[in-house]
């Protein structure tokens, strides 16, 4: 009994040391900021109206709107701790620790390496108005924060194991059909997994594709269009066969369930897109980042200095990325 504590201890403080600085710093960061930001959350019970409605033994509707990740992790809740209590502590915690871990992977999906960098990257991420939003539903708070952590965990084995895989053939060595196996089946299931517990968390994952490629055409392969390309091709196979799987299980399952999906948000209508509907989808996606500038979207800037902070930075942002392009 005793050699067996000796070599677990020794595990333990081996995957301890194999951290990394960034990872340490990263986590650190985002789990003190989260924290500070919603210590009044943590200490307080603020129920809401989908809490009222559907008490302590649920987390509102999920299989008829498409959300059968969230039924699924909810029943596994069940299993290792009864119910879905809503203890402000409990799963206000087990929230922000998982958007620290999901800071640490977007940290290294990004390869953000300056420690001021690592800091604001988890800082941001998890007090942000989004997460701040899903901490008010604290029933489901650490749901949607391991479906952010899932989906980030994901962008970054489908990238590394990418690498991998290519450098594997590169050199004539085995194995590199298995890397590139595994980046597929992390890539696309954990963004399909992870839009099933919030079909919000796919454009997250879309937005951080982009970054990746933008920092590719400003960092080390600038001027290597043809690679950034490839890149950008493969990432969009990626998030398509991920939406397409994620539609046919939310069908699938809704259908098993007998709980056909509902018109909220047209969900019911999922999967189906008219070609007279894209120019008004355009329109709708240029109209919202104008908004972002001019008046409260969603919360997300309701007073005049978020929006023109929101200004400041996007121009910042446009005028640096030139200047580093030329």
């Amino acid at each position: 009994m005793s050699v067996m504590f000796e070599n677990t201890d020794g595990w333990v403080k081996e995957k301890i040391r194999g951290i990394t600085h960034r990872s340490r710093v990263t986590f650190t960061a985002a789990a003190a900021a989260g924290i500070l930001a919603h210590m009044y959350t943590l200490t307080n019970k603020l129920p809401n109206y989908d809490e009222l409605t559907f008490g302590a033994g649920g987390v509102g509707v999920t299989v008829s709107s498409g959300r059968w990740g969230l039924e699924a992790l909810h029943q596994l809740s069940i299993l290792l701790v009864g119910e879905s209590y809503s203890l402000p502590w409990f799963s206000g915690m087990i929230a922000i620790a998982f958007m620290a871990l999901a800071a640490c992977y977007v940290v290294k999906f990004l390869d953000i390496r300056q420690d001021i960098l690592c800091v604001l990257t988890g800082s941001v991420l998890v007090v942000y108005p989004a997460f701040t939003c899903a901490m008010f539903f604290m029933f489901t708070a650490r749901y949607y924060a391991f479906a952010v952590f899932l989906m980030a965990w994901g962008l970054y084995q489908f990238d590394r194991q990418l690498s991998v895989a290519s450098q594997r053939k590169r050199e004539g060595v085995s194995g590199y059909r298995r890397s590139l196996f595994f980046a597929w089946l992390a890539g696309i299931g954990c963004v399909m997994l992870a839009t099933s517990v919030f079909q919000a968390y796919y454009p997250l994952a879309a937005g951080l594709c982009v970054v990746k490629l933008i920092q590719m055409c400003l960092g080390g392969e600038a001027g290597e269009y043809g690679k950034v390309f490839r890149k950008a091709w493969i990432y969009l196979a990626m998030l398509v066969a991920a939406v397409a799987l994620y539609i046919l299980s939310a069908k699938a399952v809704a259908a098993l369930a007998g709980d056909p999906l509902s018109g909220y948000r047209g969900m019911n209508q999922l999967g189906t897109i008219r070609a007279a509907q894209i120019p008004w989808m355009v329109k709708e996606i240029y109209k919202s980042v104008i908004l972002l500038f001019t008046s409260d979207f969603y919360q997300v800037n309701p007073t005049a200095f978020l929006r023109v902070a929101l200004a400041v930075c996007c121009l910042f942002t446009a005028v640096l990325s030139a200047v580093c392009m030329w």
